[in-house]
C-alpha cells in the first residue's frame, strides 16, 4: 500500500512537470485511486465493495491528458485561452462573445465596424457587463414588463415637457432627468425612446414586486406591510436618493478609462447594493428599499410593521421584535408583577379601560356577523381584540356588548350586571337588539323601533 501511494505521488509529479494538461476536475479520480490501493489490505467482502467504489470514481472521472502545445494559439481577440473540460477554449472578457471573443452581443454598443467590432458598453435596456439579458423592467426592447410603467425620452430637450416628469429629483444632466411618463406606443409615435425604470403604483424593489412578494422574479412570498395589524402600512416606493456619496462597486469591471466601473445608469444599477449606479460609481444611499425597510408604517414598527400592544408608551423596534417603551407616567412592572404593554400607571392603577390584577382589557366584545348566534370576537396575536389602531375601532363586525366595572368579565354576570349590557341595531329589520347574559353575549330582539325610547334593561 505504501509503495502504491509513493508511486502515485511520484507519477503525478512527473505529469505536472511534463508538457501536458489534464481535465480540471480530477478529485474524484484521485479518490478512486486511493480506494483501489486501500482495498488490497481489506478482507474479501470489504475489498470487493471498496474496489467497486474505486472503479466507479475512476470511470466517472476519466482524465484526459492533452499536450499543451497541441492546440496552438487560438488567437483569442478579447479574451484568454484556457484549458477547459479536456480542450482549449477562449474565455471572453465582457461583453464579448464568440469562439474567438471577437463578436458583440445584440445588447452591446459597437463603436467599431461590422468586420472588426469593438464592444464599448451595453445599450440602456440591457444588463451590465455582459449585455446579454434585458433588465428586469423590459418585456422586449421597446415594451415594459407587467410590474413596470413606461417612461420616454426624446433627442430634442423639452419636446415631451407637456407630460409629467418621471423623476423630479434626478441629477442634472442624467438620463433620468429627461424621462417623462408616456406609454410605449405614444413614445414611439413621437420618435422617442422607451425606458422601463419606474414601478407601477403599489410596487417596489429592484423587480418592482407587489406588496407581499420579494426577490428575483418576485418569487419569494413575504408578509404584506399591513399583515401585522398595522392597517395603514403601505409598501415604500422606489425613489432616487438625494445628497448621496459615491463608492466603487463590490465587483469591478473595466469601462473606458475606469478600471472599476458599475457601468452607469440603468445598465449598472444591479451592480450596486444601493441599486443606483451614477457615472460608473455606486450611490451610498439606496434607491430601492431593502427588505428591512420596505414598508412605510403607520403605527407599527420593524420590517413588517408589527403593532405590539402599547397602552402607556411608544411602540419601538428592538432588533428582532416590537416592544412598548413606557413613558414617565406608566410602568412595565409593579409590586413584583410584569407588564409588557405599560398597562399600569405609576400610582398602581390600571391604564384607563383595563381591569383586574393583570390590568386586562374587558372581555365584553361581541361578533354580530350573525346576531342570532352572537359570540365573543377572536383575539389577535397580542392576545387583545383586533382593532384599527388609528381609529381605535374594532375590525370586522365586532363591537362592545357591555361595560365592565372592576374585573374584565363582570359586565353580564354580577349583580345589576344586565344594566351594563348594550344594544345594537338589527340591520335586517331595523329594530334594536339587546345584549344579555354571560359577557353580554346573548341576544334578543327588543321589538322596539330604533327611534323608540327603549332602554337596554
Amino acid at each position: 500500500m505504501i509503495v502504491g501511494i509513493v508511486g502515485l505521488v511520484v507519477g503525478n509529479i512527473f505529469i505536472w512537470q511534463s508538457n501536458v494538461e489534464t481535465t480540471q476536475f480530477f478529485t474524484g479520480y484521485i479518490i478512486g485511486i486511493f480506494c483501489l490501493i486501500g482495498s488490497v489490505a481489506l478482507p474479501r467482502i470489504p475489498r470487493v465493495v471498496l474496489a467497486g467504489a474505486a472503479a466507479f470514481f475512476i470511470i466517472t472521472n476519466e482524465q484526459k491528458v492533452t499536450p499543451t502545445s497541441s492546440a496552438g494559439d487560438l488567437g483569442c481577440v478579447h479574451g484568454t485561452q484556457r484549458f477547459i473540460n479536456g480542450g482549449f477554449k477562449c474565455v471572453c472578457a465582457p461583453p464579448y462573445i464568440g469562439d474567438l471573443c471577437d463578436q458583440c452581443p445584440d445588447g452591446a454598443i459597437n463603436v467599431g465596424t461590422a468586420d472588426e467590432p469593438e464592444c464599448y458598453t451595453c445599450r440602456h435596456m440591457y444588463m451590465f457587463p455582459w449585455c446579454r439579458e434585458l433588465l428586469p423592467g423590459y418585456e422586449t426592447e421597446t415594451s415594459c414588463s407587467a410590474n413596470f410603467t413606461a417612461s420616454c425620452t426624446h433627442p430634442t430637450p423639452g419636446f415631451l415637457s407637456v407630460n409629467p416628469k418621471t423623476y423630479n429629483n434626478a441629477p442634472p444632466g442624467s438620463v433620468r432627468n429627461e424621462l417623462y411618463d408616456l406609454e410605449e406606443g405614444d413614445c414611439e409615435d413621437n420618435d422617442g425612446t422607451v425606458f422601463c425604470d419606474k414601478c407601477l403604483e403599489g410596487h417596489a424593489g429592484p423587480n418592482c414586486c407587489a406588496d407581499g412578494f420579494y426577490g428575483q422574479n418576485c418569487g419569494t412570498v413575504v408578509p404584506k406591510c399591513a399583515a401585522a395589524l398595522d392597517y395603514g402600512a403601505i409598501l415604500k416606493e422606489n425613489e432616487l436618493p438625494t445628497g448621496f456619496g459615491l463608492s466603487d462597486p463590490e465587483v469591478c469591471y473595466t469601462l473606458g478609462d475606469n478600471s472599476c466601473s458599475c457601468g452607469g445608469e440603468f445598465i449598472g444599477d444591479s451592480m450596486c447594493k444601493s441599486h443606483f449606479c451614477v457615472d460608473g460609481s455606486c450611490s451610498t444611499l439606496a434607491r430601492v428599499p431593502e427588505f428591512e425597510f420596505r414598508c412605510d408604517c403607520d403605527v407599527g414598527v420593524g420590517p413588517s410593521c408589527l403593532v405590539p400592544t402599547c397602552y402607556g408608551g411608544t411602540r419601538m423596534w428592538a432588533v428582532d421584535r416590537g416592544i412598548c417603551q413606557c413613558n414617565a407616567q406608566h410602568l412595565d412592572s409593579f409590586n413584583g408583577r410584569e407588564f409588557d404593554a405599560c398597562n399600569i400607571e405609576i400610582t398602581g392603577e390600571c391604564y384607563p379601560g383595563l381591569f383586574g390584577d393583570e390590568c386586562e382589557e374587558y372581555q365584553c366584545v361581541a361578533d354580530i356577523s350573525n346576531y342570532e348566534k352572537t359570540k365573543q370576537c377572536e383575539k389577535n396575536m397580542y392576545d387583545v381584540f383586533d382593532r384599527d389602531f388609528r381609529t381605535k375601532e374594532y375590525t370586522g363586525e365586532c363591537m362592545d356588548s357591555g361595560v365592565c366595572t372592576n374585573t374584565p368579565d363582570d359586565c353580564g354576570v354580577k349583580e345589576e350586571g344586565a344594566d351594563r349590557c348594550g344594544l345594537f341595531t338589527n340591520s335586517d329589520t331595523f329594530t334594536a337588539i339587546l345584549f344579555s347574559g354571560d359577557l353580554c353575549l346573548d341576544t334578543r330582539d327588543s321589538k322596539c323601533q330604533v327611534w323608540a325610547p327603549c332602554q337596554p334593561r
